[in-house]
Formats: C-alpha cells, sequence, structure tokens
C-alpha cells in the first residue's frame, strides 16, 4: 500500500504467488471493504475494513494478468478454463462456468463489462481461433443461492450458457488485450510478430472492424479516459 500524499510505501502484504491484476469490491462512492487479487494462479482476498488487512486465500482459479470484474451483484474473475462470480462481501464463489468443457481457451484472456454492468465480455480462442464471448449477468443469483455458499469454495461448475463467439477476431496475431469502450465498441491489441509495430482493432459487437490502428511494439493495455 502506497501513502498518495507522500508517496511512501505504507503497508506491505505478501501473498502466496506473483501478484497480478486486482479490484475492490465497490467504486468510489460505495464503501470498499475487499480487494481482490489475483496471485499465482488463485485468488487472494485483502481487508480493507480495517487496520489488519487480513489476507484470504480463495481456491478459485484466477489469471495474473485478467483484472477481476467487480460488477453489481458479484466479483468475476477469469482463468484459462473457467468463468467464476464471487460474492461481493465474503469472497465466496457463487457460479462457476467451466469453458474448457466447451473447447474455450481463456489463457489471454481479458474480461470488460458494460456501463449498464449487464454483459460481460472476454477474448478467448476457440477451434483456434481468436474469439469474443459474452455472457449475461442482468438477472443476479438469488439471496437463497448466495448465502447457501456459506464459507466453503467447492462448488459445482456448469457449461457457459452460449458457447458460440459472439464474432471471431481473424485480423488479429497475437492479442495481447481486449477491452469494451464506453460506447460498446471492442478494441483488440494485436503484438503480431512481437518485433514490428503492433496494431489495434476496433470491432461492433457484431464483429465488423470499424477501425485499424498502427501502434508501437507489442502493445500491452488499453485505458480509457472517461
Amino acid at each position: 500500500f502506497v501513502d498518495t500524499r507522500t508517496d511512501k510505501i505504507a503497508k506491505e502484504i505478501e501473498l502466496g504467488g506473483a501478484v497480478g491484476r486486482m479490484a475492490e469490491n465497490g467504486t468510489m462512492s460505495e464503501k470498499q471493504t475487499k480487494l481482490f487479487v489475483a496471485g499465482g494462479d488463485r485468488v487472494y482476498t485483502v481487508d480493507l475494513s480495517g487496520t489488519d488487512n487480513d489476507v484470504q486465500r480463495i481456491d478459485v482459479p484466477a489469471s495474473v494478468h485478467s483484472k477481476p470484474i467487480c460488477a453489481a451483484s458479484l466479483v468475476w474473475v477469469l482463468s484459462p478454463g473457467a468463468l467464476t462470480g464471487l460474492a461481493r462481501e465474503t469472497g465466496m464463489p457463487v457460479v462457476r462456468y467451466a469453458l474448457d468443457e466447451s473447447g474455450i481457451d481463456a489463457s489471454g484472456g481479458f474480461l470488460s463489462v458494460d456501463e449498464k454492468q449487464e454483459r460481460l465480455y472476454f477474448n478467448a480462442k476457440k477451434d483456434g481461433r481468436h474469439a469474443v464471448f459474452a455472457l449475461s449477468i442482468a438477472t443476479p443469483p438469488g439471496e437463497d443461492e448466495t448465502k447457501a455458499v456459506g464459507t466453503g469454495t467447492e462448488i459445482e461448475s456448469t457449461p457457459l450458457p452460449d458457447p458460440t463467439p459472439l464474432f471471431y477476431c481473424d485480423e488479429g496475431e497475437t492479442l495481447t488485450h481486449a477491452a469494451l469502450s464506453r460506447q460498446g465498441t471492442m478494441y483488440v491489441c494485436d503484438a503480431r510478430d512481437g518485433v514490428s509495430a503492433g496494431r489495434i482493432y476496433e470491432y461492433d459487437l457484431g464483429g465488423k472492424v470499424l477501425n485499424t490502428f498502427a501502434v508501437g511494439v507489442g502493445p500491452s493495455e488499453l485505458f480509457f479516459l472517461r
């Protein structure tokens, strides 16, 4: 943790693996009580409600380069073979979609959520082709379902409701990032061969290429200035 007033490290917390992307369980206008961190190939939560900052390892698969997404009802975590929704307050898994059962490989996948927090988007490979998938999260799990999770981490995986790609990204060679813009278009980074200029493609959600931008070598992440 860094003190923004002095830019000095205020506290260090050790996790059991390489530290990846992270997200709080709330927006700036909400009370943030937990920090969700992709550490190694699992999820860790860090308590933000007190000074002890207790750390809990959640036995849920994760990927260090894919940022957890805090949506209206759940925090979503993407791993190469699964997409898992965690309860915002406890961090316990509520629902898990087995991507690998549908032949989906999200090893290089990134999560995005739309402005209304009704649909998740992520990139992955299927049948050897880069593609973008969507999942409706407009209907959150019921209160009874969430309470039934308790403190356990074992839940049954279910197949992705619709394993059909929203569209394929056949223009890309080596996808290094994908993100949904506020305008509802998908931007995809392509490092190509890794030594020549990369590309950024803008797609509509029907898969039509709207724009292509030549950028520097190895484009790695997109940030939208709101």
